[in-house]
């Protein structure tokens, strides 16, 4: 015999109380996830930080590649082979992190306000490094169809950049 509390059965109030029990864990699966989204945005933001923390790092102890980097604010500085190579693999670096970062932002795991400042960064380098121009044309000439993201903007900064140069000289 089923039991009833005025026109409420017991049967009724523990469906009822299920039901909240279901509500209240979808809530709370919801927040778990929330948070595990938040965790791997701020993880890939570390991510790319700690290779631009990396790539300092090997500027400031390393006196051969300090000079290499200065040399690079010289517009018209001509590398050759162990030097031209040095150039090459920081411009692969580089490349690599802002690939890395368009694609963690392509996919929500990075914040507009983080990728704006890698456009930033992407700009303030090739305007603080001019020695390294041709070496990211160089790069963009072997990967013609990267149009894309940094790739897009590198391409049309490398030609506004040369087009300033021009003017001034």
């Amino acid at each position: 015999m089923i039991r009833e509390v005025g026109n409420i059965s017991i049967i009724g109030i523990i469906e009822v109380a299920g039901i909240i029990t279901v509500i209240l864990s979808l809530f709370f699966v919801g927040y778990e996830i929330n948070q595990a989204n938040r965790i791997a945005v701020v993880n890939s933001e570390q991510a790319i930080w700690g290779n631009f923390a990396t790539i300092n790092e090997l500027i400031m102890s390393n006196t051969e590649y300090a000079d290499l980097m200065h040399e690079l604010t010289n517009e018209d500085a001509e590398f050759i082979e162990a030097d031209l190579e040095k150039v090459r693999a920081f411009v692969r670096r580089m490349a690599n992190v802002w690939s890395a970062a368009e694609n963690s932002y392509n996919n929500g795991m990075l914040t507009e306000a983080t990728y704006q400042i890698l456009y930033d960064d992407l700009r303030s380098l090739l305007i603080t490094y001019p020695g390294s121009r041709a070496t990211w044309r160089e790069l963009l000439d072997i990967y013609p169809n990267l149009n894309s993201g940094f790739f897009g903007y590198s391409r049309e900064l490398l030609n506004e950049l040369e087009l300033r140069d021009r003017l001034e000289n």
